[in-house]
């Protein structure tokens, strides 16, 4: 590894620590309805995700019942 390599990881660590910093700062402005609210969203991204998840299963199972009733009809 390189003397710029080396400059770079210090300045990407020095990034790091800084935004980590206002994060803290930032959530420590967060009232609990904000909180609330935060873990709301996040927990609607999951079950959104599970949606898609589940919706793709869904797919799955009917490719393979058309699949199965063309066995059995053709």
């Amino acid at each position: 590894m390189g003397f710029l390599d080396t400059f770079k990881g210090n300045q990407y660590k020095s990034e790091v620590e800084r935004l980590q910093a206002e994060l803290y700062q930032l959530r420590s402005t967060f009232t609990p309805e904000m909180y609330n609210a935060q873990n709301l969203l996040m927990l609607t991204q999951k079950l959104q995700n599970d949606i898609n998840n589940l919706n793709a299963v869904i797919g799955q199972k009917n490719n393979e019942i058309n699949n199965l009733n063309n066995k059995i009809i053709g």
